[in-house]
């Protein structure tokens, strides 16, 4: 027994998915060009390895990181200076705080894309030809 919707097999005597509550049937009908390109782009996702996904992740924690610290800090400038009485000394907190925000992010981004590396390089081996 088949679920026509997620495709999902089911042992004798099931006669609705779980999942989609939808009606089994015996026969799967064939999959359409549609379903046929979304499952491949599917399992092209699910199947990066475990160092691509760290690589990712730490090119979109540093420009994620980044972009929150960049607008925080604006808003922040801005209230200081709403009212034509620039507090000075509470701006450069502000400076500062984002630079030390920029680089503990992009340390933190470069360790996981390094991580990732480090572990396809330990996944490939050394090999030495002479």
């Amino acid at each position: 027994m088949f679920c026509p919707k997620c495709r999902g097999e089911f042992r004798e005597g099931y006669t609705h998915c779980r999942k989609c509550d939808a009606d089994l049937v015996d026969v799967l009908p064939p999959l359409d060009e549609e379903a046929i390109k979304k499952s491949k782009l599917f399992y092209k996702i699910t199947s990066l390895s475990i160092e691509s996904w760290l690589r990712i992740g730490g090119f979109a924690l540093i420009i994620i990181s980044i972009l929150s610290d960049l607008f925080n800090t604006i808003g922040t400038i801005y209230q200081y200076s709403k009212f034509g009485h620039p507090d000075t000394q509470n701006i450069l907190i502000s400076i500062f705080g984002f630079i030390y925000s920029i680089i503990k992010d992009s340390m933190w981004g470069l360790f996981y894309i390094a991580l990732g590396y480090i572990i396809r390089l330990l996944k490939q081996g050394t090999f030495h030809e002479k």
